[in-house]
């Protein structure tokens, strides 16, 4: 049925009436949910059975403008916190005492398109709105408008959020909204999580909806900007120059330094300046819908206080299942399976070669007898593929100017990098053996006193690269190559210029892929097992655990604190962080 509702509903047709559209809606899936309506499944999304109407209303009406700025986000995601940016990055030149937030819920200002402009017949006066227009959401990619999505130069800013903070908030919700509406049932956590797992709650599945956007914003990066609620709380500033370039308006260095343009701002959207002001304390959004209940706490980790161990490990396993299926060595594996993915059926070399063998190195192997035995490059195949530890601005010219080359970067968190590279660094066999403890290494690595000089100035070139030159330069995260193995496996096969075909992906050669890069697997191998990559230099020392994580059962609290420091002085204002566990 549900294939039948898009079918019938496809965006922007005008050729149902609304009795042949009540008839038709009539017959698609149903079930039973957190309100009297229940909900209905189209599209691939469930929907409050109510508001069905309202989605094909904005399907077959709404015409995108080029300027248009579309805010999207799953519920209770941070979407009030965005929306309040974006307003206030677009109107920044109002004075500060007059700014429209201090009188007027961010809801009110930035009307939704399926709460707000398509929910009365009479429909919302877009005419009235200045450009850019700017809207919000919480429908899925796959039913926002093919105005939206194809024919115009709009673009969409997506927030995600961890899906067990966001119980949590959805849960409060709810529970406050059905104080106020009796056409909203109350219900425990326990039942919260059952339903948010089954995904028949409104918008859901939860985890169908982040990746909608995740695939679109890695298929049309100019068109769709992909947020983490987590990172914008670590590096509030960064992230927020980050969407001001996206949407066409940077801050200026004035107004980065001088004025107080973006402190203005920052301070204004803040959860407790919002959350204290007396329109969000006493106002109403709708009669049944006060303004303080889209303002809880704000906070990342709130979910270990509500859910018990074994509705997280339920969660997570979906995550896993949904998103599955600093690792150099991994992406060498991946990268090399990929380009030789119609080469070879039951003889992959990585059954019998170490990765760093098929991938070699420009330090340690291709240049490391220079002058003399240099590696003959014309032996290899195009494309040529090679690795490198160097730092960004010690890359030659014709890498990084003359040529088409293109640079995968893979980073990770500091903490388990300190950890994996001291397993490393102690079973080499050029080791310092009486001064190898863990916090002789953290000294030197915190001080940038080790091999390839320091982290931090090594990863922020890179991802600077990344952001100046996107289609040189594509900057990878370790935990979200764990994370979501499958969809970042398609970004980089697409960076390459070797996207995988719909038949390929229907004969399942992503997951072979997988299957064979997965650390399990190239681990437990002979080769890795027993083999040498130089002389007393075994292959087992390329893999530990590779866990995320980890450095929690090794690292000191003040040890971790001392990296946390310095990571939030070098990366502040960049744009750039890293999830610690």
């Amino acid at each position: 049925m549900a294939k039948e509702a898009t079918k019938y509903f496809s965006n922007e047709e005008d050729n149902n009436s609304d009795e042949s559209l009540e008839s038709i809606i009539s017959q698609l899936p149903k079930a039973n949910s957190l309100s009297k309506y229940g909900v209905t499944l189209y599209q691939n999304c469930w929907f409050q059975s109510n508001m069905i109407l309202n989605i094909i209303s904005f399907q077959k009406q709404f015409k995108a403008e080029d300027e248009d700025i579309i805010v999207a986000s799953f519920p209770k995601s941070g979407t009030t916190w965005l929306i309040s940016l974006l307003f206030s990055i677009l109107n920044r030149n109002q004075h500060y005492d007059q700014h429209p937030l201090l009188s007027t819920n961010p809801h009110d200002l930035v009307p939704s398109l399926e709460y707000s402009i398509y929910s009365d017949p009479k429909f919302y006066d877009l005419s009235t709105m200045s450009s850019p227009r700017l809207v919000s959401t919480h429908m899925p990619y796959t039913s926002l408008s093919d105005s939206i999505k194809y024919h115009s130069k709009s673009r969409i800013v997506y927030i995600s959020r961890n899906p067990l903070d966001v119980i949590v908030s959805y849960w409060y919700f709810v529970n406050n909204l059905s104080e106020r509406n009796h056409d909203i049932n109350k219900c425990t956590i326990e039942d919260f999580v059952d339903i948010f797992c089954s995904g028949k709650n409104n918008f859901g599945p939860y985890w169908d909806h982040v990746l909608g956007f995740w695939r679109a914003s890695l298929e049309n990066p100019e068109k769709v900007l992909f947020l983490k609620y987590e990172e914008m709380k670590e590096d509030t500033i960064g992230q927020a120059k980050r969407i001001a370039k996206f949407i066409g308006l940077p801050f200026t260095q004035e107004e980065e330094n001088s004025n107080g343009v973006m402190d203005q701002i920052l301070e204004m959207c803040s959860f407790n300046k919002l959350k204290d002001l007396n329109v969000n304390k006493q106002g109403k959004f709708k009669p049944h819908l006060d303004n303080k209940f889209f303002f809880r706490k704000g906070e990342t980790g709130d979910w270990i206080n509500h859910l018990s161990p074994s509705m997280v490990e339920r969660v997570r396993k979906i995550t896993q299942q949904k998103w599955s299926g600093s690792g150099t060595t991994w992406l060498k594996s991946l990268l090399f399976s990929i380009l030789n993915r119609r080469n070879y059926n039951n003889n992959n070399p990585l059954l019998t070669t170490v990765p760093h063998h098929l991938v070699s190195f420009f330090e340690f192997q291709i240049y490391a007898n220079y002058p003399h035995n240099l590696h003959n490059f014309t032996t290899m195949p195009s494309p040529r593929l090679v690795s490198t530890h160097i730092p960004y601005a010690s890359l030659p010219d014709s890498i990084l100017k003359v040529s088409k080359s293109r640079i995968i970067y893979i980073s990770r968190n500091p903490l388990d990098v300190i950890v994996s590279l001291w397993y490393y660094a102690s079973g080499h066999p050029d080791r310092l053996s009486d001064e190898w403890t863990i916090e002789y290494f953290v000294d030197k690595f915190c001080k940038g006193e080790t091999e390839f000089g320091s982290y931090w100035d090594h990863v922020l070139g890179f991802w600077k690269a990344s952001l100046d030159r996107p289609e040189k330069v594509l900057f990878l995260k370790y935990e979200d190559l764990k994370e979501k193995s499958v969809c970042q496996l398609k970004r980089v096969a697409e960076f390459i210029g070797l996207p995988f075909s719909q038949e390929e992906e229907s004969e399942g050669v992503v997951e072979q892929i997988m299957d064979m890069c997965s650390l399990n697997k190239l681990k437990n191998l002979d080769v890795n097992k027993h083999g040498e990559f130089k002389p007393k230099l075994h292959n087992k020392l390329f893999f530990r655990k590779g866990q995320i994580g980890d450095w929690i059962n090794h690292l000191t609290p003040s040890m971790a604190e001392r990296v946390n420091q310095i990571v939030a002085e070098k990366l502040s204002n960049s744009g750039l962080s890293f999830r610690m566990s």
